[in-house]
């Protein structure tokens, strides 16, 4: 079973400046191709954990950058079998499904929401 987290971990709100603050795609394949090996490490750790059924890794990266008032929502048309993901107004109701995990100055381990997905589609 999977250990609890440290006490220190904190759900903070949305923020485009946290999605601005990616590599764009071009940098983040360059990088992940430097650090490879600790996709494997971090995959044991997954595994280890017996986390490797629920959740999966994402290379964080962006295509650009977006405007203050909006976030990135993915719609899913099952009828079509066709996923699309496009900037929206923060006002749309959606579930976060991509989060990112960064230390804060504090050694507060913080973790953002940065891409959602349609609240008709979300579980």
């Amino acid at each position: 079973m999977a250990e609890s987290l440290p006490r220190n971990v904190a759900i903070k709100p949305y923020t485009a400046q946290v999605y601005d603050r990616l590599n764009l795609f071009r940098s983040a394949k360059l990088l992940l191709k430097k650090h490879q090996h600790q996709l494997v490490e971090l995959g044991d750790v997954i595994v280890h954990h017996n986390l490797h059924e629920r959740y999966g890794i994402a290379l964080l990266h962006k295509h650009f950058d977006l405007m203050g008032g909006e976030m990135l929502v993915r719609r899913i048309d099952r009828h079509r079998r066709r996923a699309e993901i496009r900037p929206v107004s923060l006002k749309r109701a959606a579930a976060p499904y991509l989060w990112r995990a960064q230390f804060a100055p504090a050694g507060e381990v913080q973790v953002f929401p940065l891409e959602f997905l349609e609240q008709a589609e979300a579980p």
